[in-house]
């Protein structure tokens, strides 16, 4: 209670939208001093970061028939005209426009999540009434992410019982998990819970607690939850497929029949449960949404820009940042690296997809061994290492590698560094607090920079690897 009281109190210490918005007029104009008072505006209009909870906030009273802010309501047409114009992004919400019926979302209006977003958007916007309300949907909205994360450690540590037991002085602790909690988020911002991330942390541990509990409906359907809230959950599957068929080497071939079916209903189910209402209300505009993300460039925190960066010390001048798809993205500035861009562009699935071979491949060799103990602890902890590490795999070779997107692994990635030892438990946290420093230095586009990015990146994926090969005493 003590953490989720605090988690509160310094994630909601942002400014309102109206001051926010003033403090960056200010600082743009050089009038924004170093006086106590100046200081506190920029650090309260630092925590603010409330896009893109004001865009979600658009989308649910769009959805719910309320006023909405008309920047963000838009069809797919209007978002990619503005994208090709060059213009920089509107800091205002633009006009509170009152809808005489309710707008469904991918027919009326692009929606780049999954429809799975509204579970997390729409209580918020429920319990406030029509009108202008963006902040206080901001605050709530930001109370409700602390809920989740704060629900996902506690997950975690019942997942604890499900893992192989290590003695009490390589066991963690409530303390140690909550502190490496606090410091990670401190560490990765305000962003930590100004966006629907943790909603993927918490399902993410959900599934594996479900799986080691052998509730495998429960599993099956958490899964599919995931995937319809964000997609990526979806490449963890051949992970829990591997864990089946060696658990099955245990507790006979017939149990795997069994899990393998009801996991199968449990993401079908949940799956056509969003599908077949958003296809039928808006027939396949819902498909925009895929072919939004697939037009991208480079996101400024892909490992990809930041070789396009590097590349600047040999190149200076062939790359630019622009804002476009929601976030600044890197895009090439004449020919000179155009084949490269569009090489590091095409090779992120083939390569994510090479890299979930080699980890599921890794895991069934480690497996064995552990079948030949009958021990399925060992199993369990393989599979969740192994989780971890394909969401790391997704994070590193993507186009986009968004702050946030570290959410999805924190509990989880504590928990399991803990239980190997604290140095890779400290690796994680200054991956963390490495991402607060590149996100206000990558901008530059300079060398120094995307080395730095680079080594936040590199970072993360060898801490994965690390967890992954860690030996299970």
């Amino acid at each position: 209670m003590a953490w989720v009281l605090v988690m509160v109190l310094i994630q909601g210490l942002g400014a309102s939208n109206k001051d926010r918005l003033a403090a960056e007029r200010d600082y743009s104009a050089g009038t924004l001093g170093h006086r106590p008072q100046d200081i506190v505006r920029a650090v309260r209009a630092y925590l603010a970061d409330a896009n893109d909870m004001r865009r979600y906030y658009a989308y649910a009273n769009a959805f719910l028939g309320k006023p909405y802010y008309s920047y963000y309501v838009r069809s797919a047409a209007a978002w990619n005209a503005e994208f090709r114009s060059g213009q920089p992004p509107q800091k205002e919400d633009g006009t509170l426009v009152t809808p005489s019926s309710m707008q469904l979302p991918y027919r009326d209006y692009l929606v780049e999540y999954p429809p799975g977003v509204f579970l997390a958007t729409l209580p918020p916007a429920l319990l406030l009434p029509a009108g202008d309300y963006g902040d206080a949907y901001c605050t709530l909205f930001t109370a409700e992410m602390v809920l989740l994360l704060s629900a996902a450690i506690g997950l975690c540590l019942r997942l604890r019982g499900q893992l192989p037991e290590r003695g009490a002085e390589r066991r963690p602790d409530a303390a140690a998990l909550w502190a490496a909690c606090a410091m990670s988020c401190f560490g990765i911002g305000a962003i930590a819970t100004h966006r629907f991330d943790p909603v993927i942390g918490l399902l993410l541990v959900a599934i594996g607690l479900a799986a080691c509990s052998e509730r495998w409906l429960l599993s099956g359907a958490l899964l599919g939850l995931a995937v319809v809230s964000k997609g990526v959950p979806l490449l963890v599957a051949p992970v829990w497929l591997m864990y089946l068929y060696q658990r099955a080497k245990i507790v006979g071939q017939q149990r795997l029949r069994t899990s393998i079916e009801h996991s199968l209903l449990g993401v079908v189910v949940v799956g056509l449960l969003f599908t077949i209402p958003v296809i039928r209300w808006t027939g396949l505009s819902m498909f925009d949404a895929l072919r939004y993300h697939a037009d991208r460039p480079l996101q400024i925190e892909s490992t990809g820009a930041a070789i396009l960066g590097m590349l600047q010390a040999v190149y200076p001048g062939t790359i630019s940042a622009v804002h476009s798809f929601g976030s600044m993205n890197v895009v090439p500035h004449g020919s000179t690296l155009g084949g490269v861009n569009t090489l590091l562009k095409q090779s992120h699935w083939p390569l994510t997809g090479l890299g979930i071979i080699a980890v599921v491949v890794h895991l069934a060799v480690r497996m064995k061994r552990a079948v030949g103990r009958k021990d399925l602890a060992q199993l369990a902890e393989l599979a969740l290492r192994g989780q971890c590490t394909v969401m790391v795999l997704f994070m590193v070779l993507a186009r986009m590698f968004s702050p946030q997107y570290l959410i999805w692994i924190l509990p989880l990635g504590l928990l399991l560094s803990l239980r190997v030892n604290r140095r890779l438990t400290g690796l994680l946290v200054v991956i963390c607090c490495l991402t607060q420093i590149v996100l206000h230095t990558v901008g530059s586009l300079s060398p120094w920079a995307s080395a730095l990015l680079l080594l936040r990146n590199g970072l993360l994926l060898g801490w994965s690897v690390w967890l992954l090969r860690a030996p299970l005493r």
